[in-house]
């Protein structure tokens, strides 16, 4: 029977809930595929717990219910020990948001691992850790959470230019926290009404500014740029955000009392577009040349203008596809889409070692 030993980095949100979908599902995949999944070590950035012969399942629950009593200091080699002990089949998972990760995963993967991430800053940030993670091992790294959360982008973009198509141009939007924000104005919100909205139900970051900079949809585009064969870095995304960037010398309190200040200026876009039968939407438009961001005024009947609430949208022009652009389109953000995509990507490891 087939080992398969799992290392899990960042049991924050998303970490726990995935951590969540692996207990309750791993004795079916157990039983499914013949393996013996073991979860032997689950590290945050300064807490560990190690079992090599797997973590119980008692201790799964306390981590997935924040006691973090059971865990202990990291020290510096602990991680880099647990993977140079293991044969293959081992795989990496890493569902933090840390620039920090990239050594740890290239390490598993010169191992001869696997990786999976939702982590999409190893892939956004400096252009040579791209090329070390996917250009070297693309093979053995998957990714599909880090753009649309559970929706098949990355899958469906790859299998394109491993079957020969060309990929012209992708557009869409692809953050669920301004879907809903711009939803909420196209329904007669004001903009402020519509970012504490977003805030009090979760979908914004606990600074919203993290959202309505553009960053994260920029990092998301630029993950969809290199896949194309752009040689592009964050810096030559074309970003336009949200609000004026002298807002960015406020504290957090400080930008939600005085975000109402940009009411009337997206209440006359809104008025403006509505008077075209447009609407406003936060589009990305990517090729492998160009990655550019911002505010968009779209047809209310387009596969984008009839966007709602946070879903996501990726339309895929290619030289197949050129008429009539492959639409991929459901819920792009939640803990719940997020995890379960991680665990997808999972399973896809298993059936490849499998066969």
């Amino acid at each position: 029977m087939n080992i398969f030993n799992i290392i899990h980095l960042g049991p924050g949100k998303v970490g726990k809930a995935f951590l969540k979908y692996f207990k309750e599902n791993r004795l079916i995949i157990e039983k499914n595929y013949r393996i013996s999944l073991r979860l032997i070590g689950v590290f945050s950035s300064h807490l560990c717990y190690i079992n090599e012969k797997g973590i119980d399942i008692k201790i799964i629950e306390k981590i997935i219910n924040d006691d973090f009593s059971i865990l202990k200091n990291v020290e510096k080699n602990d991680l880099s020990s647990l993977i140079n002990k293991f044969k293959q089949p081992f795989i990496i998972i890493d569902t933090t948001s840390s620039d920090k990760t990239f050594s740890i995963l290239e390490s598993g993967l010169k191992r001869g691992g696997f990786v999976v991430m939702s982590n999409k800053k190893p892939l956004s940030s400096d252009l040579k850790m791209f090329n070390s993670l996917f250009a070297q091992y693309k093979q053995r790294l998957y990714f599909e959470t880090t753009v649309g959360a559970g929706l098949p982008v990355i899958t469906t973009i790859r299998e394109l230019i491993e079957t020969g198509d060309r990929v012209v141009d992708i557009q869409g939007c692809f953050s669920g926290t301004l879907g809903y924000i711009f939803t909420l104005l196209q329904q007669e919100k004001s903009f402020s009404q519509a970012v504490i909205q977003a805030r009090e139900k979760g979908y914004t970051e606990p600074d919203p500014r993290d959202d309505l900079s553009g960053l994260d949809v920029a990092r998301k585009a630029l993950i969809l740029s290199r896949l194309l064969g752009s040689n592009l870095s964050l810096k030559d995304v074309k970003l336009s955000p949200l609000y004026p960037i002298n807002m960015n010398q406020l504290s957090t309190d400080e930008f939600l009392k005085k975000v109402d200040i940009l009411n009337s200026n997206y209440h006359r876009l809104m008025i403006k577009a509505k008077n075209e039968k447009k609407t406003l939407r936060f589009v990305a438009k990517i090729n492998n040349k160009t990655c550019m961001i911002g505010l968009n005024k779209v047809d209310l009947t387009s596969d984008i203008g009839s966007l709602y609430g946070p879903d996501n949208i990726v339309i895929i022009k290619t030289e197949r596809y050129f008429n009539n652009p492959l639409v991929i389109k459901g819920p792009g953000a939640g803990l719940e889409v997020t995890a379960a995509g991680v665990l997808g990507d999972l399973l896809k490891i298993i059936k490849i070692i499998r066969l």
